[in-house]
């Protein structure tokens, strides 16, 4: 009797083992999970969040992105998973989100428990160059510490937001801005 359990038990073990070996297979190397999806970028798991309201992408590590985060109709959740919080770096452009038929559906772009370093850069003809919401989108930062700087004196500004947008700032998040202090320059 005390070898079918002790049995039983080892075949507990291995096939949790096993189970575990599997589990870190799928997300080893990945930054970010929508659902049961592992995306290796941000950046792909964007784009494969669909255009319906309450797309959810946990971000699991660091990540850093040249392009910006560009949202046009889509609203969307990026959740920091684990007891830090995972920083989103944005060297070249920053974000742009917007809604193209106005804001009746109430489109977004949140940040839950994460950080965000946004660095502006002067980027002819694009806005997204820090972080601009461009017609009608919310921004919230949840839980989240944001740092944009203008290391070079832009004449940007650090959060631009236009028609039916507001900017939600909540749960112990620090935003911090700094540089932004030549012509036509602003913080928010």
């Amino acid at each position: 009797m005390k070898r079918r359990i002790f049995a039983c038990l080892l075949a507990l073990v291995l096939a949790c083992a096993a189970l575990s070996a599997v589990v870190f297979a799928d997300d080893a190397g990945s930054v970010a999970r929508i659902g049961e999806n592992y995306y290796t970028t941000l950046d792909d798991a964007i784009a494969a969040a669909t255009n319906e309201d309450e797309n959810v992408i946990e971000l699991l590590a660091d990540c850093e992105l040249t392009n910006g985060i560009t949202l046009v109709n889509k609203s969307l959740t990026i959740r920091g998973v684990g007891t830090t919080k995972p920083t989103i770096t944005l060297k070249e452009r920053g974000i742009h989100a917007s809604s193209e038929l106005g804001n009746p559906s109430k489109r977004y772009l949140t940040f839950v428990n994460c950080a965000l370093d946004i660095l502006a850069n002067d980027n002819p003809g694009k806005s997204g160059a820090t972080a601009n919401l461009i017609a009608n989108t919310d921004l919230t930062f949840d839980n989240c510490n944001v740092t944009i700087t203008n290391p070079e004196d832009i004449s940007i500004s650090a959060i631009y937001l236009y028609q039916e947008s507001n900017l939600f700032i909540k749960n112990n998040s620090v935003v911090k801005i700094s540089g932004f202090t030549g012509t036509r320059c602003s913080g928010i």
